[in-house]
């Protein structure tokens, strides 16, 4: 499955798919729950379809199975130094600070070849992230 152009820009553009995401709210001991601060990490990505595209074809690239709290810990820490930080960024300021990571990682060489796409660690990550929270996302046609 090859992704286009215009479904790579519109991957990346807009309103947020997840209008209805809200901030979240800590489980218990100011832990956020993995799940809830992975669903608001991808609250950015405006098309689900094709960053499940991306995502599974990474998914497939990998040697290991990657580990959903692993990764989501990962993506906090690296956009805000920790997952509570993360919670407290609405989306707006979300989307500046995932958009300001891929400027850095692009300037720093710090990126993935897809598909003959040249992407941003964490833009890849965050797909990815959509592949590993499949079961608790509303699937939508790709059409």
């Amino acid at each position: 499955m090859d992704l286009s152009r215009r479904q790579l820009l519109i991957l990346f553009a807009g309103l947020p798919w997840l209008a209805g995401c809200s901030l979240l709210k800590s489980k218990s001991g100011g832990e956020a729950d993995d799940e809830q601060l992975g669903r608001h990490l991808i609250s950015s990505l405006t098309d689900l379809p094709s960053a499940r595209i991306i995502g599974r074809s990474y998914y497939e690239s990998l040697k290991q199975q990657p580990d959903r709290p692993k990764v989501v810990q990962v993506l906090a820490e690296r956009l805000s130094g920790n997952k509570e930080s993360v919670i407290k960024l609405d989306r707006e300021a979300l989307r500046r600070q995932i958009h300001s990571q891929y400027r850095e990682e692009y300037l720093a060489g710090q990126t993935v070849e897809l598909q003959g796409w040249l992407l941003a660690r964490t833009e890849v990550e965050l797909c990815l992230l959509v592949v590993l929270l499949r079961d608790s996302l509303p699937v939508h046609s790709e059409g």
